[in-house]
């Protein structure tokens, strides 16, 4: 865990991340990794919720916000818009509170 960048002020939330999945789905577990890279990156030890079912799969939410900032919708779908590790990291960020203008380019 990286915890030494700087960028916490006060304390930090734990928000809910959730990943929805079709069955079989083969990018849920590049998601999954991704969400875990930027957990360990942040220094944040987080559960995180698996939900299988009529999902765009995969969907990353922090807070039930889909990462994407697209709509949430009941569907199910291969999404081709698989969320970055920024979209993650800044969506968690935002929603536990750390604060990220100590970041450094």
């Amino acid at each position: 865990m990286n915890t030494s960048q700087g960028r916490r002020a006060g304390a930090v939330r734990h928000p809910s991340i959730e990943i929805l999945g079709v069955a079989d789905c083969p990018n849920v577990a590049a998601a999954a990794r991704r969400v875990a890279r930027c957990l360990d990156r942040l220094g944040l030890a987080i559960a995180v919720e698996h939900r299988i079912g009529d999902f765009p799969s995969p969907t990353v939410l922090v807070d039930g916000v889909d990462v994407t900032s697209a709509p949430v919708s009941a569907v199910a779908a291969c999404r081709l818009d698989l969320p970055t590790e920024q979209m993650i990291a800044t969506a968690i960020e935002r929603a536990a509170g750390i604060d990220v203008s100590a970041r450094h380019p």
